[in-house]
């Protein structure tokens, strides 16, 4: 009976031990899925998201701290919580990664579409250009599409870094301005539109 009481308090020791020891194995791989997060764009992409992880975070800790004053510490509640951090940065660097390949695919299919507005556009100019056409104003027209060239190169630059929200933002209205310029070559091909008039409004 001696050895059982004995067996049973070495046992609830043990536990007591376990639970006392600080979790810094835990914490390390909180602080690495945090960063692992981070790293993937989840602040730029899922800044609410981030946030409430790191509040997470800054939560756990200060359970951390508390129990550190206690006599017997119990970190059970801290490393159940620093688990479900772990968990919750996981998903969201999955989803800041998927979110990036979206936004590449999407700026790619819309660069596309202004390169193919713009080969047009330079046919079209071409063809006004052999007619000799108000050949001072076609000058203004084709500086435009110069700008237009020069601005998906710098999207580009900004792609390649990385920042693909401004990448995006900045594709559209490149999109906006290519799609403007075609259709005004076009009116002004059928007769429906002067080249002056297209000259001032650019």
């Amino acid at each position: 009976m001696i050895y059982i009481r004995l067996a049973t308090l070495g046992v609830a020791l043990l536990l007591l031990i376990s639970c006392a020891k600080k979790p810094q194995i835990e914490i390390d791989l909180a602080n690495a899925a945090i960063e692992g997060a981070k790293v993937a764009g989840a602040l730029d992409y899922y800044p609410e998201d981030f946030t409430a992880l790191v509040d997470s975070m800054n939560s756990v800790n200060s359970i951390l701290e508390t129990e550190t004053l206690h006599m017997f510490p119990d970190y059970r509640q801290a490393k159940e919580n620093l688990a479900n951090i772990v968990t919750f940065a996981s998903e969201i660097e999955t989803k800041s990664i998927n979110k990036k390949e979206e936004l590449k695919s999407q700026i790619k299919l819309t660069f596309e579409e202004v390169m193919t507005m713009m080969v047009e556009s330079n046919k079209l100019m071409e063809g006004l250009q052999e007619k000799k056409e108000s050949a001072a104003d076609l000058v203004d027209i084709k500086k435009e599409l110069t700008n237009l060239e020069t601005s998906v190169t710098e999207a580009n630059s900004l792609m390649e870094k990385g920042d693909y929200l401004t990448t995006m933002s900045q594709a559209k209205t490149i999109k906006e301005k290519a799609s403007t310029l075609n259709s005004d070559l076009k009116q002004i091909v059928s007769g429906n539109k002067t080249v002056v008039n297209t000259a001032k409004k650019s």
